[in-house]
């Protein structure tokens, strides 16, 4: 009887997480139908800088950043086109993995981070720390940066903010909603906006009646 109980517990337990996989699903999906309302009929390509979603400016790299690819090679971020395969990070297993690239935006900003004289991103995108995810502008000389596995956590040494006009991009990656650039882990547009959105039903869920 009491083995019986416990497959029952167990059954239960995978249909839980069944439906909890399920419902990440819909709403990834529904943050792709966002970005591009032609996804259903089978449109593939990338966000011009005029039907961008708002806010993406402040949530993407130059076009020379270097995405490691699926085959351990590495190409600009602006070469990339749907349909490839991109290096990703399954946080729920904690092992390396590949995601195919989903959307592929582009637009314009005046104001960049970069940190190490290496990797640089619009303010407001996040970036893997060994504390969790933090906004570009939030990294400190200090913050110990996630990198790809096999080689050492990157400690930041220099912190600069960059003015121009620079062409900007961000990747859509279907399921992990990460992917690696110059080495380090960084959020792609979906994850940050699922971020967000997570935070206001927490705070929605704590805050007082």
């Amino acid at each position: 009887m009491e083995h019986k109980d416990r497959n029952e517990d167990k059954q239960e337990r995978e249909r839980s997480s069944e439906h909890e996989r399920q419902e990440r699903s819909e709403e990834r999906q529904e943050q792709f139908n966002r970005f591009d309302p032609d996804r259903s009929s089978g449109t593939k390509g990338g966000l011009s800088q005029q039907n961008v979603p708002d806010g993406f400016r402040e949530r993407c790299f130059p076009a020379k950043t270097r995405i490691e690819m699926a085959d351990g090679s590495g190409r600009p971020i602006s070469k990339l086109q749907v349909g490839d395969w991109v290096r990703c990070w399954d946080t729920e297993r904690s092992v390396l993995v590949i995601g195919r690239v989903e959307l592929v935006l582009q637009a314009t900003v005046n104001r960049l981070i970069r940190l190490n004289e290496c990797l640089a991103a619009s303010p407001a995108h996040r970036i893997l720390t060994l504390h969790g995810y933090l906004r570009f502008d939030e990294i400190r000389v200090g913050t110990q940066l996630f990198s790809l596995p096999g080689r050492t956590s990157e400690r930041v040494s220099k912190v600069e903010v960059l003015s121009g006009a620079f062409p900007v991009f961000n990747l859509v990656v279907e399921k992990f909603a990460c992917f690696f650039a110059e080495g380090l882990l960084v959020e792609d547009q979906v994850g940050v906006y699922l971020a967000e959105e997570l935070a206001l039903v927490e705070c929605c869920i704590e805050a007082p009646e």
